[in-house]
C-alpha cells in the first residue's frame, strides 16, 4: 500500500492533534475564597489599586489588586 507524502503528514498531523486533546489536562474551576485582611493590608492594596489603572482608566479594586498580583 502506499501512501502519498501530503497525506501521510496531515494524516500524522492529525493524530498528533488527537493526542494532544486527549491527553490535555482537564480545565480547572476557579474556587472562590474568602479572606481576612489586617486593615493595613488593605489600605496598602487600596493604595497600589489607585496607582494601577484597569483597562478602562479606573483605579483597581482591592479584589482586583490581588488578582493583578497573583498573575491571573
Amino acid at each position: 500500500m502506499h501512501v502519498s507524502p501530503p497525506l501521510a503528514v496531515l494524516i500524522i498531523v492529525a493524530a498528533m492533534v488527537a493526542g494532544t486533546a486527549w491527553l490535555a489536562p482537564p480545565q480547572r474551576e476557579l474556587a472562590l475564597a474568602t479572606v481576612m485582611l489586617p486593615t493595613a493590608t488593605y489600605q496598602k492594596l487600596t493604595l497600589w489599586g489607585k496607582e494601577h489603572a484597569g483597562t478602562d482608566g479606573r483605579p483597581l479594586t482591592v479584589v482586583q489588586a490581588i488578582e493583578q498580583l497573583a498573575g491571573q
